[in-house]
């Protein structure tokens, strides 16, 4: 199996397939890299990777695991929680705390 686009995301996808993904849970750490993902990445010495772990659920039943790995000098993580208007300010893409 090789890696193709999917235009409309796995989350059309697993629909299609008859699969609901109703519920997910993260975990996100901190860890230092292997070298070869330093080197991937472009990483100097000294510098982490974030790393989120994500299952999907439906029901009970896990449908999909994905880890993502992302070098913590260049991201950040933005959840929110409840019913939060799709217009509000903070969920703009352009929000960032390595302008502060």
């Amino acid at each position: 199996m090789s890696p193709e686009y999917l235009e409309n995301g796995i989350g059309a996808v697993m629909r299609e397939l008859g699969f609901h993904e109703q519920w997910n849970w993260d975990v996100v750490g901190a860890r230092m890299p292997s070298q070869d993902e330093a080197d991937a990445f472009g990483l100097g010495p000294g510098l982490p990777l974030l790393v989120q772990e994500r299952v999907t659920y439906e029901g009970h039943r896990p449908l999909r695991y994905t880890e993502t790995l992302m070098p913590a000098n260049r991201h950040q993580l933005l959840y929110a929680g409840g019913d939060a208007p799709d217009d509000l300010p903070v969920m703009d893409s352009d929000v960032s705390v390595f302008e502060h």
